[in-house]
């Protein structure tokens, strides 16, 4: 009865006395006139920042923000308090100052929060998003900045000496994250972009993942800290270190594995596509030889969207006509690599298929002489892998899918810069698009008809006259307007909460009315569609100076030109914008970024070759 009652008091009295030092921490950090001076220099550079530097004030926008102006001061408050000494000794010293700890990050966090949501209050413009405020903050920059404190947590109860370990913490963070490329080694989780219409969709799971990781890897380092400052008191005289009870033990491994088997994961998921991207690179000059090829004369397709599980289905017909001078023996199809081939028939013989560069070559029954056409069906599958791809922006989304023609139509030829339907010659397009319920689907040409049937939303457009067969494919919860001005009709479909963004897409709708496509056929109705635009973490900002892009501007650069991208802790680099008339690819379609301006159309899903 007394060892029970021994046992009940002491598991009574842990937590009594964590709370007691975690007072004391928090009271010890609260002393440091430093903190305090990094914390306002930090809300001064946010607020010239949420002023001058953009004038539309979305929640993602603000994060963004957030991100460049006041990251900065999170940082060094964490890395300067993570490496002071802890009170108390032994591990509930180090829990002590690491509770502290994260109590100091949420409030900073609180007060940016609070500058941020007081700015855009009183701008009144832009829709305020707590929700996503929230998880861009805490589960976002939140969880990036406690992975550094428990760092400096640990470097101090490694080396035992502020200053050296504080030194170590910051030449671990900033060469990881400026060094390398693998999520793997760059050390702490991610801070991801966020869209108005897609908060951090495609970068949940890869999110989760990379935190559970790091999050795992930073227990059991401080438990090695925790060992080694045992060991160091021991042998300065001290008691020897305790050893682990056995919840905390459990804890520590359940870390332990946590952190093992999220890394294989990762490893396998990013591996894979790595491995197939850098073969693709090394063998695809061989491939750009592909002998005279057919082009296509009609598109005729079906697109299944399925948001939720972010899958999508394109089965179609395409007749494809010889206008060359010479017989066509071969045909060679360039399947982007995220695509499954399920079914891909002609009349011909599958000859060869290159896995790593998705080729598909077909030795027709005949040689397909000039001027004769071939009929072509093709059902094929884009299911995502989970670990959103750094290198490329997310376009299958669960809300503002946006992809290109050549992202869901086999291309003939086998070459992808540029692709072959950036030169082809007009085409008959007919397209049938289904999604959710309560989605909108759009594309070039007129809408025949639309209707619901078993669950799906259906959308059936057919161009009038032939267009380019390099256009856009759009699905996602869209609220719609027209402008009719002096014979021209811009339709608007818009995401319901970025009404500001209307008359700016009405605008660029004029605009491509005022000037017809480059082919002479004029575009007729103009349908500007409202995008999905994740733009990544790359810089700091000081006072507002490179914070955001101005709203409304011709050219927000800089540009990806699918070569080189801004190294950070971003994970998506910025949608292709202003490198020639939208509508001179997209037909009657032009993309418009939920930040306010054109966009071109996207690079087909694949055709990026790998960083350096």
């Amino acid at each position: 009865m007394a060892a029970a009652v021994a046992i009940e008091s002491r598991w009574v009295s842990v937590p009594a006395s964590l709370l007691v030092q975690v007072g004391a921490e928090l009271q010890a950090a609260s002393k440091r006139r430093s903190c305090w001076l990094v914390l306002a220099l930090g809300l001064v550079n946010l607020f010239a920042g949420l002023v001058f530097a953009t004038d539309w004030l979305p929640t993602f926008a603000a994060l963004d923000i957030i991100y460049a102006n006041f990251a900065c001061a999170l940082w060094v408050v964490a890395l300067y308090l993570g490496a002071q000494t802890p009170l108390a000794r032994y591990g509930q010293g180090i829990a002590a100052k690491m509770f502290g700890l994260a109590f100091v990050v949420g409030a900073m966090l609180a007060a940016a929060g609070t500058v941020a949501v007081a700015v855009q209050l009183c701008r009144g413009t832009a829709p305020l998003d707590l929700p996503l405020y929230a998880a861009g903050l805490y589960a976002n920059l939140g969880l990036s900045t406690l992975h550094l404190a428990a760092l400096a947590v640990a470097m101090q109860a490694i080396v035992g000496r502020k200053w050296l370990a504080m030194g170590a913490t910051a030449i671990v963070w900033i060469g990881t994250n400026l060094g390398f490329e693998h999520p793997l080694l760059r050390f702490g989780a991610p801070i991801n972009p966020a869209s108005g219409m897609d908060g951090f969709g495609p970068f949940v799971a890869s999110g989760i993942a990379l935190g559970i990781h790091w999050t795992g890897c930073c227990v059991v380092l401080t438990d090695m800290g925790r060992r080694m400052a045992g060991h160091r008191s021991a042998r300065a005289g001290g008691p020897p270190p305790r050893p682990l009870a056995p919840n905390v033990f459990a804890v520590v491994w359940t870390a332990a594995v946590a952190w093992v088997v999220s890394g294989g994961w990762i490893l396998h998921t990013t591996n894979t596509e790595a491995s197939a991207e850098t073969a693709r690179s090394a063998s695809w000059d061989s491939e750009t030889a592909n002998g005279p090829q057919p082009v296509y004369s009609r598109l005729d397709i079906a697109i299944q969207i399925s948001p939720l599980e972010r899958i999508l289905v394109s089965r179609g017909r395409a007749i494809a006509v010889n206008r060359q001078n010479v017989p066509i023996p071969e045909l060679h199809f360039g399947i982007p690599r995220v695509l499954e081939v399920v079914a891909l028939v002609t009349t011909g013989e599958l000859s060869g298929i290159d896995q790593t560069t998705g080729c598909h070559r077909y030795r027709l029954n005949r040689p397909l002489e000039p001027k004769e056409t071939l009929k072509i069906e093709f059902d094929l599958k884009w299911t995502p892998n989970g670990f959103a791809d750094p290198r490329e922006p997310p376009r299958l989304l669960e809300n503002g899918t946006f992809v290109s023609t050549a992202d869901v139509v086999p291309g003939l030829g086998c070459t992808t810069e540029p692709h072959p339907f950036a030169w082809a010659p007009p085409v008959a397009y007919r397209a049938r698009i289904s999604s959710s319920l309560d989605q909108v689907a759009v594309t070039a040409g007129t809408l025949v008809r639309a209707w619901k049937e078993n669950g799906w939303s259906f959308f059936e457009y057919e161009a009038q006259v032939p267009i380019s067969p390099f256009t856009t494919i759009h699905a996602g919860h869209y609220a719609t307007r027209k402008e009719a001005r002096e014979g021209s009709l811009p339709e608007v479909f818009y995401h319901p909460k970025h009404r500001d963004n209307v008359d700016g897409m009405i605008d660029a709708g004029r605009a491509a009315v005022a000037r017809p496509p480059k082919s002479g056929n004029s575009p007729g109705l103009v349908r500007v569609v409202e995008v999905p635009d994740y733009r990544p973490f790359r810089s700091l900002g000081l006072l507002g100076v490179r914070a955001e892009t101005r709203r409304g501007r011709a050219c927000p650069g800089p540009t990806n030109n699918g070569r080189n991208f801004w190294r950070g802790r971003g994970q998506a680099p910025p949608l292709r914008a202003c490198e020639r008339p939208a509508y001179d690819t997209a037909g009657t379609v032009l993309p418009y970024s939920e930040r306010g301006y054109p966009l071109n159309t996207p690079p087909p899903t694949g055709s990026t070759p790998p960083r350096a």
